[in-house]
């Protein structure tokens, strides 16, 4: 009476084809100018690893005598244009207040016996 139960079988597979270009050269190129540097593309790893230093090494071929990502300024040493001036008044810079009086009511202001009406 007791029956054999067959487990289903599972079977699982899983193929990612991706060409390593990493290790792509300038010499695997004909003719090209001198302004023309080659990148590689993605490697295998996770990371950027790769990546960072390669643009590194042709970023000092193309600038040898600067930084390559050279950390941002403390925010505070920072010192912005006009920080200490004080703003100079201009006829471009002035700006006319808005008038809350009715045109009857600035009429009367200059007689003050209108107003009395």
């Amino acid at each position: 009476e007791i029956e054999e139960v067959e487990k289903p079988r599972l079977l699982w597979a899983l193929y990612f084809n991706m060409r390593d270009s990493s290790d792509v050269s300038r010499n695997a190129y004909n003719d090209l100018p001198s302004n023309v540097y080659v990148c590689s593309g993605p490697d295998c790893g996770l990371g950027n690893d790769n990546a960072v230093k390669q643009a590194e090494t042709l970023f000092q071929q193309i600038c040898p005598s600067e930084d390559f990502c050279p950390p941002p300024p403390n925010p505070e040493d920072i010192i912005l244009d006009g920080d200490n001036l004080q703003p100079e008044a201009s006829e471009s810079s002035v700006i006319p207040m808005a008038n809350s009086e009715t045109p009857k009511e600035s009429a009367n202001l200059g007689n003050p016996q209108m107003s009395s009406e």
